[in-house]
């Protein structure tokens, strides 16, 4: 492997930057000169690549396959090859208390009753990827990480000095056809456009399937971008599975099921006897995800961005399901859901993300339209400096949450705000540079049936639903490759008693999820996804880049 000299190359291109911002003056000189976006593209695709050698941030977060390289690799079929990495070491200490739950249970808190769960871990997170190039076309990534979910890479430190495991973070092949449209297949840094992790956790969760990139100049002040996946989420025997059939319609078999005023699931015996074939849970779970981004920038400093998106699971594939299933003799069926359904096919596999919902209907009604966006512009600060002023918001909104309430999470009457999250919040400053900080804090709520729980930021309320709160975080950097971080979240159930669980002692009866066992009585809730009152997380941290 060939290493060309990282010295000599930042001096050129410092002098590049400089000949052109002395061409920028000249040419101001003589007439009042609109904002330039073809020259602040080329100033800033020099800025990647030092900021790529230095270890900057700011480089970390460009698309990687479209950072200037300066590594070789030997070998006719690679023509360059770059080489990244990232090192985190945290400190976290969290506390959570458990929403109430019948007493005699396996949950030892009762309504009223005081009950938290405390813990304090030290954790660390590894990242390394490289980066082909093999035309000007043509070109490839392979990245590794600590941790199996893929929407949490900390390790803790922890079982007597074990070693741990590395797992594949990302693979992928690119073909950039032209300026304006790339595809690439495998795992990919997801190129959707989000704010925050609380919708969908694209700072850490890599896709894998297919993507289109599709990147147009409307104006040199306004930019479109189209960006469109379709990634497989889990792969089901095609073999089929029954189980119990949908709420509210005629099984294969005559069955129907209908809704008793207690929020039952009744079914009526049809001709061929109880229960029947759902052919769904024999169809791979799919993800097609999409956006639009929209770009204006009036000048080189200010910037508003909106983008709207869409993301669903078609034909409603199931989640880990295998073999024959069960059905239920006529009578009450238990609308039980959480991470496994006890009259549906339970789960095969496991989903390993934080706080995942392994359940054959994960995937079930999720037509989730969305709407980002931001504004950026410069605020005078102390010393007569400026600074960046980011303000952002984020919406989700489930068009069939409704029905995911209703028929997977059991929920006996739906509201508004359950099919809805939203996020809003600031940025101030960015890091680049030695010496450079930030600001930023956000408030969001996460609607029950919202968003999907297995894509979400596992942080915020510990990736449960039915929370709201805030996040507020600062940030230094002690060099351009070393920042050190501060991060806290505080969030609480957006409603209240969600469980309905009965205590004779305070005679206290209520909550939307009606969870009965086989007999009708009140059972242990099973909603792990959504069984938090409140939720506290302090994050301390340091990052290094290479």
């Amino acid at each position: 492997m060939k290493i060309r000299s990282t010295k000599v190359r930042a001096t050129s291109l410092l002098a590049a930057s400089a000949l052109l911002t002395a061409g920028t003056l000249a040419t101001s000189a003589f007439a009042a000169d609109p904002y330039d976006a073809t020259l602040e593209k080329r100033v800033e695709a020099l800025e990647r690549e030092l900021n790529l050698m230095s270890g900057d941030s700011k480089g970390k977060d460009v698309q990687t396959y479209e950072v200037p390289t300066f590594m070789r690799a030997l070998g006719k079929q690679v023509q360059e090859l770059t080489i990244q990495g990232e090192l985190r070491f945290r400190y976290q200490f969290d506390n959570r208390e458990p929403e109430g739950y019948l007493a005699g249970t396996t949950n030892p808190f009762r309504k009223g009753d005081p009950g938290e769960i405390p813990q304090s871990r030290y954790r660390y997170r590894l990242r390394m990827a490289l980066n082909y190039k093999f035309s000007d076309n043509w070109f490839a990534g392979i990245a590794i990480q600590t941790q199996a979910g893929s929407d949490s890479t900390h390790q803790t430190y922890t079982e007597g000095f074990d070693n741990n495991s590395i797992y594949l973070h990302a693979a992928y092949l690119g073909w950039k056809i032209n300026d304006n449209i790339t595809l690439l297949g495998g795992k990919v840094l997801a190129p959707f456009y989000y704010n925050t992790d609380t919708i969908v956790d694209f700072g850490d969760i890599r896709p894998g399937g297919l993507t289109e990139r599709f990147n147009f100049d409307i104006t040199p002040q306004l930019n479109i971008k189209v960006n469109l996946g379709q990634y497989p989420f889990y792969d089901n025997p095609e073999n089929g599975a029954t189980t119990l059939s949908t709420l509210g319609t005629a099984g294969p078999n005559g069955t129907t099921f209908v809704r008793t005023a207690g929020g039952n699931r009744t079914f009526l015996t049809g001709p061929n006897g109880s229960g029947g074939r759902d052919n769904d849970l024999s169809w791979d779970a799919v993800l097609f995800y999409q956006d639009v981004v929209f770009t204006y920038k009036p000048t080189n400093k200010t910037s508003i961005i909106v983008a709207p998106g869409f993301y669903f699971y078609p034909n409603n594939g199931a989640v880990g399901v295998t073999g024959g299933g069960t059905t239920t003799a006529t009578g009450t069926a238990e609308p039980q859901r959480g991470n496994a359904s006890a009259n549906d096919q339970s789960p095969s596999g496991t989903l390993e993300n934080v706080a995942a919902f392994n359940d054959a209907d994960a995937t079930r009604n999720l037509f989730v339209g969305l709407l980002g966006g931001e504004v950026n512009f410069p605020i005078p600060f102390i010393g007569g400096q400026t600074v960046n002023m980011k303000l952002f918001g984020d919406i989700a909104y489930n068009f069939a949450g409704g029905a995911r309430d209703y028929k997977q999470y059991a929920l006996a009457e739906d509201k508004f705000i359950d099919k809805s999250t939203v996020v809003g919040g600031f940025l101030l400053g960015e890091l680049k540079k030695k010496g450079d900080w930030y600001i930023t804090g956000n408030y969001a709520y996460v609607g029950m049936g919202s968003i999907d729980p297995n894509l979400n930021d596992p942080n915020f309320g510990m990736s449960r639903l039915n929370q709201q709160g805030f996040r507020a975080a600062m940030g230094y950097n002690f060099y351009s490759w070393l920042k050190g971080e501060v991060v806290y979240y505080n969030t609480w159930n957006l409603e209240k008693n969600l469980h309905n669980v009965v205590d004779a002692d305070r005679g206290f009866a209520g909550g939307r999820a009606l969870l009965r066992n086989a007999v009708g009585q009140e059972t242990t809730p099973r909603l792990g996804i959504a069984d938090t009152n409140a939720e506290q997380i302090l994050q301390v941290q340091l990052t290094a880049s290479f």
